[in-house]
């Protein structure tokens, strides 16, 4: 059904939605909404679980991110609107894998997308606005490409890069943000074309 009439909500401390073990699941179409105090994500994929969210709307009252993924599984993103989150979108950690296309990322409390260790991810076709951290943080040899996005009003970047993490970034649109692209020493971007970066209060750094 549609995802303005289908809305699941939690309140008592524990996730909207959990994935473990093999799991393979799928969400389509839904609202999903963790309204407790107690500071925990809305969808938490782990183990070796493969999880598809499309077209859901997502958020998360207290400091917590909406969606954690981590140890090996992998979640594939489209056509979703995460909105604001407390903490970051989606955190991807450990060995997790993330293919995150054509959402809405939008009034985000740290990064609309943190990846961190030797995690892998394909963002592409996203609208990111408002991370008060950053669009995209890669840290910890983390590994992705990030494709035909539109990052802006990012306060401390629209990309960091950091942590020996290695990427690809291809056609995107960076602007009016604090910082668009920040790539420290130990971040290396692997190839740099197409991309508009412009009217950023520093365009690199």
């Amino acid at each position: 059904g549609p995802k303005d009439k289908i809305i699941i909500v939690t309140t008592d401390g524990s996730p909207t939605a959990t994935f473990s073990g093999d799991c393979e699941g799928k969400l389509s179409n839904l609202s999903l909404r963790e309204m407790s105090r107690f500071g925990v994500c809305t969808v938490d994929i782990k183990d070796n679980s493969n999880v598809t969210l499309e077209q859901c709307d997502l958020s998360t009252r207290q400091e917590a991110n909406t969606i954690n993924v981590s140890d090996k599984a992998s979640l594939t993103l489209t056509e979703c609107r995460i909105h604001g989150a407390k903490g970051s979108a989606v955190l991807l950690r450990d060995e997790a894998k993330a293919v995150i296309k054509g959402n809405e990322l939008v009034n985000i409390g740290c990064c609309a997308l943190q990846v961190r260790h030797k995690a892998v991810y394909e963002v592409t076709g996203n609208v990111i606005q408002n991370a008060a951290y950053g669009g995209i943080d890669a840290n910890d040899s983390a590994t992705g490409t990030i494709i035909n996005n539109s990052i802006s009003f990012c306060k401390r970047g629209a990309i960091v890069l950091h942590g020996n993490s290695t990427t690809r970034v291809h056609g995107n649109v960076i602007t009016k943000n604090e910082y668009g692209i920040r790539s420290f020493p130990d971040g290396k971007i692997l190839s740099f074309k197409d991309n508009r970066v412009y009217n950023n209060t520093h365009d690199y750094q």
